[in-house]
């Protein structure tokens, strides 16, 4: 099988996560696009903890790069920063960092940081299967944790994971070739 061309998911990407940080889609989730340095040092820990609460967190979004923020009432509740390498025939997907305030943990919020990811890549990959219906782009998604994780962050890896598995089984069975009805 011929490596696949990413070009065009690089390009949907990198549109996506551009138009996700100019106008968020939802009130409490949103791309980071500046502004949130200090906030995002002040998250409350608990001690469990086994990086700071900047790990992985990027301020603006980049061509490959971004971090989901969560906000309650205009106040900062947590992030997860993913990164996208491309390389000679995949992409791989890397959660570089995941945090939720000690106050607001076990209520949902990295779950829905985690679906918020899911969505910008998921489109992403759409709209490159849209500009380009023959490249074989859905072989290539794998998604790791990178640096230093808890149990509970690999966990939160693994649903990312999962979603992307699904979604790209749905899309696989919606290209795939029907047989012949031949009698």
């Amino acid at each position: 099988m011929p490596s696949p061309d990413l070009s065009a998911f690089r390009n949907a990407l990198k549109r996506e996560i551009w138009a996700r940080a100019a106008n968020p889609a939802c009130a409490g989730l949103r791309i980071a696009n500046g502004g949130l340095e200090e906030p995002v040092r002040r998250l409350s820990i608990d001690g469990t903890e086994t990086v700071a609460s900047n790990y992985g967190f990027l301020n603006r979004p980049l061509a490959n790069a971004f971090s989901v923020v969560a906000l309650c009432e205009n106040r900062l509740i947590g992030h997860a920063s993913f990164e996208i390498n491309f390389c000679a025939e995949d992409a791989v997907i890397h959660m570089a960092g995941i945090f939720v305030d000690a106050d607001h943990r076990g209520t949902g919020v990295a779950r829905a940081m985690i679906a918020e990811t899911a969505e910008i890549i998921e489109a992403a990959v759409l709209a490159s299967l849209d500009a380009d219906p023959d490249a074989a782009i859905l072989s290539w998604l794998d998604t790791v944790p990178s640096g230093d994780f808890t149990n509970e962050a690999q966990r939160f890896a693994g649903l990312l994971e999962e979603r992307l598995n699904a979604f790209v089984e749905a899309q696989e069975e919606a290209v795939a070739p029907t047989p012949d009805a031949r009698p």
